[in-house]
């Protein structure tokens, strides 16, 4: 067997790695023991190439030692089980000190040519380490999740008339029991909040601010604290406008009842329809 393939031998060059220099901090003895043609995470060869991540971890965490738990070489190949702690005194990876004390298990597969280390894939516990940095929650269920998303229906009615008429008209709150049976027929200004008497009781209405765009969005919000989006818009259609409603299917709607909101919808936009092209 030649050298280059001496287990053995190959074992006791990564405690070497391990036990002399990384947790010595003496990288300029890396050269003994990384062959030239190694290449780094970033491309760098050699035992610069090795040492570049080291360095970055090191300004992360000054006082680092790691602790070789396990070592298995077969062929050209040693694999090495270990963990490191220290703590986390400087910016690291783009993460600022924390101050924590952090300990990081991890595997890595080195391959030898000549009992020097040509090739390395290191796996650490990059969710573990992020966790206690604080970066990711220790209770992974605690993550907030997305909402799914909605089913939407658009529904539109064409008015014949201008779309400064239609915005002027719509966006002006007090007009809104009108033509929105939907919110009831009232609706008052108390201490700067639009109050509506809805038949599901009394809503709060925001509108969106004045604007050039003929977006009309407005959100109604339920005595429960649950918020509904509005979003609706005028936009020109020849020498008319066309008004647009998006509808949003609430949860637990069924099919049925989502259909007959929209139906409301429409039914309100015919009669702002009516109401202006009287």
């Amino acid at each position: 067997m030649s050298v280059a393939q001496a287990p053995e031998k190959n074992q006791e060059v990564v405690r070497k790695l391990y036990e002399d220099i990384l947790n010595t901090g003496q990288l300029e003895l890396l050269n003994q023991i990384i062959a030239e043609d190694y290449a780094g995470i970033n491309g760098q060869l050699g035992p610069a190439g090795f040492a570049e991540s080291i360095k970055a971890l090191r300004q992360g965490f000054p006082d680092i030692q790691w602790t070789v738990e396990d070592l298995i070489a077969e062929g050209d190949r040693v694999v090495a089980i270990w963990k490191w702690q220290g703590v986390h005194e400087g910016l690291f990876q783009g993460f600022m000190a924390t101050a924590k004390h952090v300990t990081v298990n991890g595997i890595a597969i080195f391959q030898f040519r000549d009992n020097k280390i040509v090739h390395a894939l290191v796996q650490p516990d990059r969710l573990g380490f992020l966790q206690q940095i604080g970066v990711v929650p220790q209770d992974l269920g605690s993550v907030p999740q997305s909402p799914p998303l909605q089913a939407v229906r658009h529904v539109s009615v064409t008015i014949n008339r201008s779309p400064n008429q239609v915005y002027d008209f719509a966006a002006n709150p007090e007009n809104l029991p009108k033509w929105a049976t939907g919110l009831g027929g009232s609706i008052k200004n108390v201490n700067g909040e639009w109050i509506a008497d809805a038949p599901i009781g009394k809503v709060k209405i925001r509108f969106a601010e004045r604007n050039a765009f003929g977006i009309l969005d407005h959100d109604v919000i339920l005595e429960s604290g649950d918020k509904i989006r509005n979003p609706m818009r005028v936009v020109p259609n020849g020498s008319g406008s066309e008004i647009v409603f998006t509808l949003f299917r609430q949860p637990d709607i069924s099919d049925e009842k989502f259909s007959e909101d929209a139906k409301w919808v429409e039914k309100d936009l015919r009669i702002l329809k009516d109401l202006l092209e009287k």
